[in-house]
């Protein structure tokens, strides 16, 4: 089997090359290797905590899928495209239907800074990028004076090489790390690595696998015998009060204007955002890993920048909790969380 790849390309003056050169930290490329035609293969070997793999950073200068075994090898793809042009976007349009061949797990879009004022503005690329399911990277960001952002946000070659990172390659090596404290996060990378292995050359259908609805359903009856529980829990403290009248109000008062914003937000959420979460919390992921849900915060992350400050945390909060779900984190640590944040 082919070495797995990120393939770089550039629908601006930008040379895909500066990608490599920043990731392998040189100033001059090693020889590279042709694995298709007009793409060229620098090897990488990937050693993070918990595994090594060695992979292919590959550069072209042309729309292209190579061949089929490049096409099956390619599992990111990164593009850098001119934000000051009006055509900027267009241009990146004309790869999606090499895209659809490709089937590439990590997509980002790059430029060299997302302002307001620029002929593709910032909002716009992000709506593109939540259309087409890439992530916006910029490798030249402003200075933001919002200190209150929820999200610690790496950007630039940092957050592409974060993005590779996290990324669970099918020939990865698992490492026996006695500082690693997640065995869950160690069995699942193992299990997805394994299953990478083994459907390489399959058929990506499976009788096996339950029905999307099925487990969209159960996901969100899960949630919601959740949420009636806290409710229930919420109630009760509230009956045993003895303070005065007006403190029962005001709680009362609080827990519903956080149930509402609460409805605004799942209100702002498509469907499959909604399922996103639900699938986040699952103890047993089973249509989507770790990993990949993963990548799609940042996604939502942009989505997010748009919502009033209000609204933003309360999204921020319900992400923050499905992830620590997911990672089998103790629900009693979190316990009393949201009774913090209302205090406002």
């Amino acid at each position: 089997m082919a070495a797995p790849c990120a393939l770089f390309a550039s629908c601006s003056e930008y040379n895909p090359s500066n990608f490599i050169k920043k990731i392998l930290n040189v100033n001059e490329l090693p020889a590279s290797s042709t694995v298709a035609e007009n793409v060229d293969a620098f090897p990488w070997k990937i050693d993070t905590k918990y595994y090594t793999a060695t992979i292919n950073l590959c550069t072209t200068d042309t729309r292209t899928i190579g061949d089929e075994t490049f096409a099956e090898s390619v599992q990111a793809f990164i593009v850098h495209f001119n934000n000051k042009e009006k055509s900027g976007l267009k241009v990146v349009d004309s790869w999606l239907p090499y895209l659809d061949q490709l089937e590439a797990q990590i997509k980002m879009l790059v430029c060299d800074t997302a302002t307001d004022t620029h002929a593709v503005c910032r909002i716009a690329t992000q709506k593109w990028c939540i259309e087409h399911e890439f992530e916006m990277v910029e490798l030249e960001p402003e200075e933001t004076s919002d200190s209150e952002d929820d999200f610690a946000e790496t950007t630039g070659i940092k957050r592409i090489i974060q993005a590779l990172h996290a990324h669970t390659w099918p020939n990865l090596c698992m490492k026996e790390n006695p500082d690693v404290q997640s065995p869950y996060i160690k069995q699942l990378m193992r299990e997805e690595a394994a299953s990478k292995l083994s459907s390489s050359s399959e058929d990506k259908s499976d009788p096996n696998i339950p029905d999307s609805n099925a487990v969209t359903d159960s996901n969100t009856n899960t949630i919601n015998n959740v949420s009636d529980s806290a409710s229930s829990n919420f109630n009760n403290d509230t009956d045993q009060v003895t303070a005065s009248g007006k403190e029962n109000v005001k709680s009362d008062k609080k827990k519903t204007v956080r149930k509402s914003k609460e409805e605004t937000i799942d209100s702002m959420l498509p469907s499959e955002e909604q399922a996103i979460l639900a699938a986040i919390g699952q103890d047993h992921p089973e249509q989507e890993s770790f990993e990949q849900l993963f990548e799609k915060l940042k996604v939502m992350k942009d989505k997010a920048d748009s919502m009033p400050m209000g609204d933003r945390k309360v999204y921020a909060e319900k992400i923050a909790i499905s992830f620590w779900n997911a990672i089998g984190g103790d629900d009693d640590e979190i316990a009393g969380l949201t009774d913090s944040d209302d205090d406002i």
